[in-house]
């Protein structure tokens, strides 16, 4: 019998909390204070090109990760980037960095990937130079095999060569970061030097 009450006293105050939490979300989404961003959060936000045809990527950042000062945005998106403000065109395919402040796309890291990017996870320095790790659907970096996963330098776009990536069978779709161990997942079940 006591069992019950618990449950039963439980229940109550679960559906008596309900309402107050619903509308306390409301007023927090219309309210500017919260720190909710607008459609624009900033008036220096890069503009991502939407497909020319239906054949093109569908317009979709997947992530978004700080790297030091920079900003580094992943996903499905290879039609190009513009600067806020203006009409020139940078070939970034599925991924680009910016200043975190400004909005300045960089014009040092211009990767190219051969698929889509699925996520992001700031990387260690290395000699230096900050590092992002990108997992996603491609097969190639920079004209180099790098199946689903590689380590790039954010000051050159290159991939970090004392990085080797175990190949596969399948995409990365997560990627977490805790101490020095990288976590991945996705939609493989084989991971090793001799996966393709």
């Amino acid at each position: 019998m006591r069992r019950r009450v618990v449950v039963a006293a439980v229940s109550l105050l679960s559906l008596a909390m309900a309402p107050v939490a619903v509308s306390m979300s409301a007023a927090q989404a219309s309210d500017p204070s919260t720190g909710l961003p607008s459609v624009v959060p900033a008036s220096f936000t890069p503009n991502i090109l939407a497909p020319v045809t239906t054949t093109d990527s569908p317009l979709q950042p997947e992530a978004i990760t700080q790297v030091g000062t920079q900003m580094v945005v992943g996903g499905t998106f290879n039609d190009g980037v513009q600067q806020a403000g203006s009409t020139t065109t940078l070939t970034r395919n599925y991924i680009f960095a910016m200043d975190a402040t400004t909005g300045v796309i960089s014009t040092t890291f211009a990767p190219v990937l051969d698929g889509p990017v699925n996520a992001l996870v700031a990387g260690p320095v290395v000699a230096g130079d900050p590092t992002v790790y990108v997992g996603g659907a491609f097969v190639n970096v920079n004209g180099t095999k790098a199946k689903s996963l590689v380590l790039l330098d954010l000051s050159t776009g290159l991939a970090v060569k004392g990085f080797k990536a175990p190949s596969t069978n399948g995409l990365v779709n997560t990627l977490a970061l805790s101490g020095s161990r990288l976590f991945v997942g996705g939609t493989f079940t084989k991971m090793g030097p001799n996966v393709d």
